[in-house]
């Protein structure tokens, strides 16, 4: 099997959210094995990402025949030339607007609607997400698979100390805290 992976995140110049979600994906599949995959990591910038989108990889899909590609940005062609997967980890855009700013704020909700109903099958990162999917673009839930985002231990081990009460004082010297945001 031949799988497409669009993987624009990998130029991001943060290496956090989506980046890193791309660079694990693509990391353990090979690791796992068992399909041939091309990595589509085309550097765009914004006002020619729709033209990329919408001709530039349909036309590279047509000479390079993939058996399926998995969209990892929630955003997929107008118009779809082979099966497609998309990664929609959230719609914080519809929900909170105001997370978005200028052209974004229009182009975000109109995208991720699209991703939903055009895509052969979404992948997300939670339940909640999956019911939020589920209501907003009116998908059946048969079409999303939930894989929640995991660790990298070589990055992060658990703690050898039991834990300790929120607002005790840590070996460090400060408090340990939960922090708490409102909008």
């Amino acid at each position: 099997m031949k799988v497409a992976i669009e993987a624009r995140a990998l130029n991001s110049k943060t290496a956090a959210g989506v980046k890193t979600y791309v660079t694990e994906l693509i990391r353990n599949l090979r690791e796992i094995g068992g399909a041939e995959y091309e990595i589509i990591q085309d550097n765009i910038p914004g006002w020619k990402l729709p033209w990329w989108m919408n001709v530039t990889l349909p036309l590279d899909f047509a000479r390079g025949k993939p058996d399926v590609v998995h969209f990892t940005k929630a955003a997929v062609p107008k118009i779809k030339t082979v099966p497609t997967v998309v990664t929609i980890h959230d719609i914080i855009p519809i929900f909170f607007p105001e997370s978005q700013a200028g052209l974004q704020r229009l182009l975000w909700p109109r995208t991720l609607r699209h991703a939903a109903l055009k895509s052969d099958h979404i992948i997300t990162i939670s339940e909640a997400s999956k019911r939020d999917i589920v209501e907003q673009f009116r998908v059946t839930p048969e079409k999303i698979t939930v894989t929640p985002l995991a660790v990298d231990l070589e990055r992060f081990r658990p703690v050898n100390h039991p834990p300790q009460q929120l607002g005790t004082p840590t070996s460090q010297g400060g408090a340990n805290f939960l922090p708490l945001a409102k909008g």
